[in-house]
């Protein structure tokens, strides 16, 4: 079984603005592992609207301040397969929005924040030689989470990620890394939510 760690990251800019994040990677050993994640963010970042026929003529910076959690459950099936569960919790809104910019006049689900709740499936697999610096194998991650009023979620959608990365040896300490990212939203997805270009 993979070791338990903790990871620690954060950074801020010259304009106070901040983000840093906690994982940690928990397991007792047999067939269980545990997986949770706190993060906040109250970075700027540029906004232009929804879909590729937004003009740039639009372009707005936007501060969201986020703070995300979430907390995987594994069952080990096999060696190099888990299964398991996944709840997020996240809370957001937006820090000195211009009051006639494109955020609030453009009548964006969420453009007030808010907080979603969710949970759903996972499944992961992983054939690479060591989870850091790999030179060789796969890792596989897809869930899909709901978010439901009933779980305490403020917007009601599905949520779907997957992620491929392949790890080829070259040669000597060459070696080759490919990545195939999928994040998909359906349904009332607050605009947070929704996939970035590039992000």
């Amino acid at each position: 079984a993979p070791d338990s760690e903790i990871r620690l990251k954060g950074r801020m800019t010259t304009k106070g603005q901040k983000s840093g994040e906690a994982t940690v990677e928990w397991c007792p050993g047999g067939a269980f592992y545990f997986k949770t994640k706190f993060s906040y963010s109250d970075l700027s970042r540029r906004f232009w609207g929804l879909g590729p026929d937004s003009p740039p003529e639009t372009e707005e910076t936007l501060r969201p301040q986020e703070a995300l959690g979430y907390l995987e459950s594994y069952w080990r099936i096999t060696k190099r397969v888990k299964a398991g569960i996944r709840y997020e919790y996240e809370q957001a809104k937006y820090l000195d929005a211009d009051p006639v910019g494109l955020l609030e006049t453009g009548g964006f689900i969420g453009a007030r924040g808010g907080i979603v709740s969710g949970s759903g499936l996972l499944l992961e697999l992983d054939t690479r030689d060591r989870s850091h610096s790999p030179t060789s194998g796969a890792y596989c991650q897809g869930f899909a989470l709901i978010f439901d009023e009933a779980l305490g979620s403020e917007f009601d959608f599905n949520n779907y990620n997957v992620d491929v990365r392949n790890y080829f040896h070259i040669s000597g300490s060459h070696v080759v890394a490919t990545q195939l990212f999928l994040y998909a939203a359906r349904g009332g997805a607050p605009l947070w939510r929704l996939a970035e270009l590039g992000g």
